[in-house]
């Protein structure tokens, strides 16, 4: 089930994602346009928006997935979702369900105003002993963003399993897919620029820390396409999951940027 809580959190850090620009002093910048017409750090911002947690990205999601997947190992009667629990009063899901579950999240942060939408079907499969070995999430969505610099209209799609429910495994790792199509409108430098992009994440054993459920370790790999009035260019990236909430992005161009995954600020580091 989605943890309302934890997604007020990450919508209240949604304007450093839309209204600051996510580079740190005294850290390199790069503000040389690419043929698509945006810049180095534009393109790299657009992947980051992807996976951070403030712009409701693949971050956020790996992170819902993850609490799920920990509240199944919760055996208690707090509450928690167990696997096929006992207790009448236990939230719990059965071997082999589907489970349906949706969020929505709508507000104004200063001159930013936001809203999303998720639907959730989590499919919980076990052994013949009935105990869970994965749970098979596919996730839909639709967002908007209107900020001074920046309108955005986003939805997609995202197909991803986590393991290590068993109580002899000793992390969870999450594997899938993530899509997101961006229709945007930047202004900058009196200028007002559209665009259309496409952004592709897949994973491959992410760690996370089990009973914690905080991202260890593992890499996605990015593709990126923006459609624009010039044409249509590609950008490839890999993000590396570096612990502490922390990853890199390294792009096709050999730059390097380090990440925030909860906040979303980047800064070129070469």
């Amino acid at each position: 089930m989605m943890k309302t809580s934890r997604l007020l959190l990450v919508v209240a850090f949604i304007l450093f994602a839309v209204s600051c620009k996510k580079d740190e002093a005294g850290m390199k910048t790069d503000t040389t346009a690419t043929d698509s017409g945006l810049s180095a750090d534009e393109v790299a911002n657009l992947t980051v928006n992807s996976i951070a947690a403030n712009s409701l990205g693949f971050a956020a999601i790996a992170n819902d997935v993850t609490a799920n997947a920990v509240s199944m190992n919760n055996i208690s009667t707090d509450g928690g979702k167990t696997i096929n629990a006992i207790d009448p009063n236990t939230l719990y899901q059965k071997c082999g369900s589907t489970v349906l579950d949706s969020t929505s999240n709508h507000g104004t942060i200063s001159s930013v105003t936001f809203s999303s939408f998720y639907k959730y079907a989590r499919t919980l499969n076990c052994t013949t002993g009935n105990i869970g070995t994965n749970v098979v999430n596919k996730i839909t969505y639709t967002g908007t963003v209107n900020a001074p610099n920046l309108t955005s209209n986003d939805s997609g799609t995202s197909t991803v399993t986590i393991t290590g429910l068993a109580a002899t495994a000793t992390q969870y790792t999450l594997s899938g897919t993530y899509t997101r199509k961006s229709i945007f409108t930047m202004k900058q430098n009196y200028q007002t620029y559209k665009a259309v992009g496409n952004i592709t994440l897949t994973t491959n054993n992410v760690v996370f820390s089990k009973p914690g459920g905080l991202l260890v370790s593992g890499t996605a790999s990015a593709v990126v396409s923006v459609v624009s009035s010039v044409g249509t260019f590609k950008y490839t990236g890999i993000f590396k999951f570096i612990g502490n909430n922390q990853a890199t992005l390294t792009m096709n161009d050999k730059s390097v940027y380090k990440i925030d995954l909860v906040t979303g600020y980047f800064a070129r580091v070469q």
